[in-house]
């Protein structure tokens, strides 16, 4: 001991001469100390090592520290060499002998930092050993041997030879952890060889699944392949891309019904000779699988066949409303106004599919009016049968005229001036109820007579119907009147049209050559001749019929145009239809709005859109 406090003195002094920190205090020397000393005695020796090692650092010729400092390293080293001793002890697999060792060592210093780990791995080795306790050293060797081939066959991947190897070792020492390790090694890589094994049969019927385009027995032994091996990307990445290619086929199986739809759809439309709708049908057709078959091609049919339709029709609707015109000018002319106006309604029926006819719209138009005024008038002269209140009417009427021939003419007038209140301008009425006003009170007469020349006088002016009624009544009353005779020559004529036209004949049949003439080559030209002669000659039928030709000549087009639904809108109606098959409503409303927004006259895309938000609530 003294050897190892001379050289440590020497160190110390040595270290001293390069020292240039600051010398302990008595304090820090007294509480260094006292700590040291405190850990020597609690055997904790590293701690007081610590301790001196600081004193020794200022003042290395402190006896007292290098007393405890040489006892305390003493004795770390002498508790090392019986670690020490133990491993080699338990390396001869002398496991009693090492534990001793380490006993011996944790008596001289109980809290050495390695003295746990070392007895534990000593008792581990004795529990090792205990299994083979029973064996005789030739088994003994021949276990060992045998454990020594069953870990070389496992490191060379031969498994099954590995596991039979182990299960001799087991057979002879069946506690032993080595054995034991090993042999559930060797199993586990025997189970795993045998799934890799089995992914690469499952893979290789999944490709041939592939290949015969079987996706869904595909898919079905990729998550055979996935129960077996969860993390397994390759099955995942194969079983994702084949659904995806599942999807595409389910989605173009459902195109392809669609455009078969649609196809049948339009070829329907086409027989009722619907060309519109067939049109809309096939265009939507197109926008579905264009390869379905040739769209183009049945689209450029229906429009031939529309166009050559709409001519015949054009041809077909010109003789009509030539014939109506024709047949509402003699009602008008014949005053048979309600025959005249339903003449007149047909032709502009007909001309309102015709934007061309915008003429003969018109001049049907006027002629409507007036046969409806006149028609007006004389119904509310004379009610006619079909009034809901014709029996009241002709009650009051009988109910005054009694009156009247019994002379009761306050009775009377009561009667029909109760006519006049439903109907005012009832020629018959008004007529007897003045004459009773002036029965009942004859120095009237003249007051009475005076007004109602007042009132011819300015209806006169304002509405020639009008003043021709007061006229009749007038005249009823007093025809020899003085003041009523001078209008006998004024009333009024009913406005029918001239059926004798004033410019000769010959005239107009010059015109009518001329227009002919000039249709093929001027048809404004002819057009304007032909409006002369129809205002000349309203009845004549050949100039009324060139008229309406030269109309559709000037202004081209059969019929009204149209409207085109934009490709887009069309695409996005079918894809609706396709999400509204799969019961995805929300992406077909989407789809539908897009339409709508698209081309707000989709008729189709509102009515899905309306059926879907009505289905959602």
């Amino acid at each position: 001991m003294r050897i190892i406090s001379k050289y440590r003195a020497i160190i110390f002094l040595i270290l001293f001469s390069f020292y240039s920190g600051t010398l302990l205090s008595e304090t820090e020397f007294d509480a260094l100390k006292s700590r040291g000393m405190d850990f020597f005695y609690k055997k904790r020796y590293h701690q007081a090592l610590e301790q001196f090692e600081e004193i020794l650092e200022t003042r290395f010729d402190d006896s007292g520290a290098l007393f405890y400092y040489d006892e305390t390293f003493a004795l770390i080293l002498s508790c090392e060499l019986w670690l020490t001793r133990a491993k080699e002890l338990s390396s001869q697999a002398r496991y009693n002998q090492a534990l001793e060792s380490v006993i011996q060592a944790e008596k001289i210093y109980p809290f050495h930092p390695s003295i746990n780990s070392i007895k534990d791995e000593i008792n581990d080795m004795t529990e090792t050993a205990k299994p083979l306790a029973h064996l005789a050293p030739e088994e003994q060797d021949i276990f060992y041997n045998t454990l020594h081939l069953g870990y070389a066959s496992l490191e060379k991947g031969n498994n099954e030879e590995a596991i039979n190897l182990f299960a001799k070792c087991l057979s002879l020492a069946p506690k032993s952890p080595e054995a034991i390790e090993g042999y559930n090694e060797a199993q586990k890589r025997f189970k795993e060889k045998a799934q890799r094994e089995k992914l690469i049969s499952f893979f290789n019927k999944a490709a041939v699944f592939e290949s015969q385009k079987k996706y869904p027995m595909a898919v079905s032994v990729y998550e055979e392949i996935l129960r077996i091996s969860p993390g397994n990307s390759e099955a995942h990445e194969k079983k994702q891309r084949l659904e995806e290619m599942m999807r595409g086929q389910r989605d173009l199986a459902q195109k392809i019904q669609l455009a078969k739809e649609f196809l049948d759809s339009g070829n329907k439309h086409l027989t009722e000779k619907r060309f519109n709708e067939a049109i809309e049908q096939y265009e939507l057709g197109l926008s579905t699988l264009p390869d379905f078959t040739n769209w183009d091609n049945l689209i450029a049919k229906v429009q031939k066949y529309k166009k050559s339709y709409e001519e015949k029709k054009f041809e077909e609707h010109i003789r009509e409303i030539n014939k109506s015109f024709e047949k509402g000018l003699f009602y008008y002319a014949t005053e048979k106004y309600k025959k005249a106006i339903s003449s007149f309604e047909n032709v502009i029926n007909i001309s309102e599919n015709y934007v061309q006819m915008s003429e003969t719209k018109n001049q049907a138009k006027d002629y409507l009016r007036k046969a409806q005024e006149n028609l007006q008038q004389r119904e509310e002269e004379a009610v006619s049968a079909e009034s809901p209140y014709y029996k009241l009417v002709q009650s009051l009427n009988a109910l005054g005229f009694r009156q009247y021939e019994k002379k009761d003419y306050k009775s009377a007038k009561k009667y029909f001036s109760s006519i006049l209140e439903l109907f005012p301008k009832n020629k018959e009425a008004g007529l007897y109820y003045i004459i009773c006003s002036i029965k009942i009170e004859p120095e009237t007469k003249e007051n009475v007579i005076s007004e109602l020349i007042e009132q011819i006088d300015a209806s006169l002016k304002t509405s020639p119907s009008e003043a021709r009624r007061l006229i009749d009544i007038a005249l009823q009353i007093d025809k020899n009147h003085p003041k009523i005779k001078p209008y006998i020559e004024k009333k009024p004529k009913k406005q029918i049209i001239a059926v004798k036209s004033t410019v000769p004949k010959e005239t107009i049949n010059k015109w009518y050559q001329e227009a002919l003439s000039l249709s093929q080559t001027n048809p404004k030209k002819a057009l304007e001749i032909s409006r002369k002669i129809i205002k000349e000659d309203p009845l004549n039928t050949k100039a009324r019929n060139l008229l309406t030709r030269l109309e559709a000549r000037v202004s081209p087009g059969t019929s009204k145009a149209v409207k085109k639904i934009d490709a887009r809108a069309q695409k996005a109606y079918t894809q609706g239809i396709m999400f509204y098959n799969s019961g995805k409503i929300n992406d077909a409303i989407n789809s539908f709005k897009i339409a709508v927004k698209i081309s707000p006259d989709f008729t189709k895309a509102q009515n899905a859109l309306a059926k879907c938000e009505a289905y959602q609530k």
